[in-house]
């Protein structure tokens, strides 16, 4: 579900109010970038937010405040450090079981620890054949 352009803006607001002395040779980090594919995007150098589907009546290529204002300058290239291309593993979980998993991996470690036994947990990479379409 797309995020609406009032709510991301709020959100924004968070991540600019500190671009600007995180960064102050780049004060278009103080505003959000409308970009030319409609979506939006903030960074104060240390955090990237992109949102996309998002409806608004800006400028596209514009960078404005959370507060409107308009800034000029160039916003920087992020668009290389989000990667686009179809993810080629996806892993759903339902919340249920992973909430449960949790649980019982805590309790284990805290059984272990009361009894003074050793406890190892090993995760191993699950090997999946990749389907081709």
């Amino acid at each position: 579900m797309p995020i609406s352009y009032e709510v991301f803006m709020r959100h924004a607001e968070k991540v600019t109010k500190n671009a600007t002395k995180i960064n102050p040779t780049r004060p278009v980090l103080a505003g959000v970038f409308h970009h030319e594919d409609g979506s939006l995007v903030v960074t104060d150098s240390h955090r990237l937010y992109k949102a996309f589907g998002t409806h608004h009546d800006k400028d596209l290529g514009s960078v404005i405040t959370p507060k409107g204002k308009k800034i000029e300058g160039n916003y920087p290239p992020v668009d290389r450090l989000m990667p686009y291309n179809d993810p080629q593993q996806e892993i759903v979980f339902e919340v249920g079981e992973l909430l449960q998993a949790a649980d019982i991996l805590y309790h284990t470690g805290m059984v272990a620890k009361e009894r003074e036994w050793i406890s190892i947990l090993e995760i191993r990479p699950l090997l999946l054949p990749l389907l081709e379409s």
